[in-house]
């Protein structure tokens, strides 16, 4: 579902499953979007009220760079949200970013919030010029860094694959070459598919390592 915020005037994409008090109210974080929170809300919607959304600059809602980013801005699009939902307190629940707009928002508005859960976050950064330009820093360093990871693996997977069809197209009953490549390989020296869930969870893991390592230098 969609609606235009009556706040804000962005368009905010959302979810609402489930009835029961008290509703709780869910914030992915950065670059996330509102199916990080899928295996939860099932969950949850059994027996609460539970919204999830897609904040501004991710997932089906308003993107544009001239859109105001500051955690007023989110604040002022949360608030806008349940109001026009109807909500006059609810459990908040955010992660990474999210909590950190949750936290802002339950500074400002506590009267909305029965009870504040924060997943994997940290109090907001950046009081003062001198942190705010480390975190800047840090942040493009970040995508970089991001960016170069998700390319070097995609060139590898991509590697592996012709090579292993080329396998599987001469009909040679060899062994795999490596044992990377025995994980591709099925009965028929094909490729098999492996577990998509598991592979991203193990990608994950390592990169979050190398993302906190890096960051921790700040």
């Amino acid at each position: 579902m969609e609606l235009t915020n009556p706040r804000t005037g962005v368009r905010l994409h959302y979810l609402i499953e489930g009835e029961g008090e008290p509703t709780i109210v869910i914030m992915h974080g950065w670059t996330g979007n509102y199916t990080r929170w899928s295996p939860t809300r099932e969950m949850l919607s059994k027996k609460h009220r539970t919204i999830i959304y897609d904040l501004r600059g991710h997932g089906f809602s308003d993107k544009s760079p001239d859109l105001d980013f500051s955690f007023d801005s989110f604040v002022a699009d949360h608030l806008g949200l349940i109001e026009a939902l109807d909500i006059k307190h609810s459990v908040l629940a955010g992660h990474s970013m999210g909590g950190m707009i949750a936290q802002h928002f339950t500074l400002a508005h506590p009267e909305m919030v029965d009870k504040l859960i924060l997943v994997g976050t940290t109090a907001c950064p950046a009081p003062d010029a001198s942190n705010m330009r480390r975190l800047k820093t840090a942040a493009f360093l970040f995508k970089h860094f991001f960016e170069f990871t998700m390319k070097t693996k995609d060139k590898k997977k991509r590697k592996t694959s012709r090579s292993l069809s080329g396998h599987g197209q001469s009909g040679d009953a060899a062994e795999p070459r490596s044992g990377r490549e025995m994980h591709y390989f099925n009965n028929e020296y094909g490729l098999e598919r492996q577990s998509e869930e598991s592979e991203n969870a193990r990608s994950r893991r390592r990169f979050e390592r190398r993302r906190y390592s890096f960051l921790s230098a700040f």
